[in-house]
């Protein structure tokens, strides 16, 4: 067992919770974040159950302003030593634009894009002090294009890997790097959040938490700067960047409609 942590943030459901099992495998102590008190208690007694960690669990809500400052107090306090950082909290605000409350896209920007780039500053750093450190970005096939009826998600997850391709960049040299995850439909809770049905098309697509989280954590290990789960996701992100911004628009808006 290291005396390592690893932070994972929306480690409650879905790839978090993958993360977060993956990771203690690995032998690496935790700190699990999440609104949902009970769900993180679930997680920490099941893991507990076949690996001998330290785990930390920390309820409360990333979309806060303070959030990211409280969560590194808590570390400092706990004498936590965190050499990886999995940024995976988020969630999609779906219909038209001009359907869905202003607050709710609101705490979407907050949480996909603010939170995620502050928390980044505030561990990226610690790492870079102690020469040593995996961050891991949770974006979305979605960044590669816009998307109708998910504009401002789309929006968000291209800002995520903006910021995160080019921050990997920027760290060359260091004994840290930026992982960003662009992982397409997968069956979580995400889409019953968002309030979006799948379609057949999706449905054919969807992989599973488990199999995006192993994919995900052996490319940050490996220090890749980009990783996009399965083999048609790979076609579509591919094809996306090549065609022309109408076509992949016209086509999104048919796929999220």
């Amino acid at each position: 067992m290291t005396n390592e942590y690893a932070i994972v943030t929306g480690a409650s459901s879905g790839i978090g919770l993958e993360f977060s099992k993956l990771l203690a495998k690995k032998g690496y102590n935790l700190v699990l974040v999440a609104r949902r008190t009970d769900r993180l208690e679930k997680l920490k007694a099941e893991i507990l159950l076949t690996d001998k960690i330290d785990i930390q669990l920390v309820s409360m809500d990333l979309s806060e302003k303070e959030a990211p400052n409280e969560l590194l107090a808590f570390t400092h306090k706990n004498n936590l030593t965190i050499s990886v950082l999995v940024n995976n909290a988020g969630f999609g605000a779906n219909g038209e634009f001009f359907s869905v409350p202003i607050e709710r896209t609101i705490e979407m920007l907050n949480l996909n894009m603010v939170t995620l780039t502050h928390l980044t500053y505030l561990f990226g750093l610690e790492m870079k002090k102690n020469n040593n450190g995996y961050i891991l970005q949770v974006a979305s096939i979605g960044a590669f294009q816009p998307s109708p009826y998910v504009s401002a998600y789309s929006a968000t997850k291209a800002y995520v890997m903006l910021f995160s391709e080019g921050l990997d960049f920027e760290l060359k040299g260091t004994n840290v790097s930026v992982t960003t995850l662009y992982p397409g439909a997968t069956r979580t809770e995400f889409f019953e959040v968002s309030d979006t049905k799948v379609n057949s098309i999706i449905e054919s697509t969807m992989q599973s938490p488990t199999q995006v989280a192993e994919i995900a954590l052996n490319a940050m290990f490996n220090r890749q700067r980009s990783i996009v789960p399965g083999f048609m996701n790979k076609i579509t992100a591919f094809i996306t960047q090549l065609s022309p911004r109408k076509l992949t628009t016209w086509a999104a808006a048919k796929l999220m409609h």
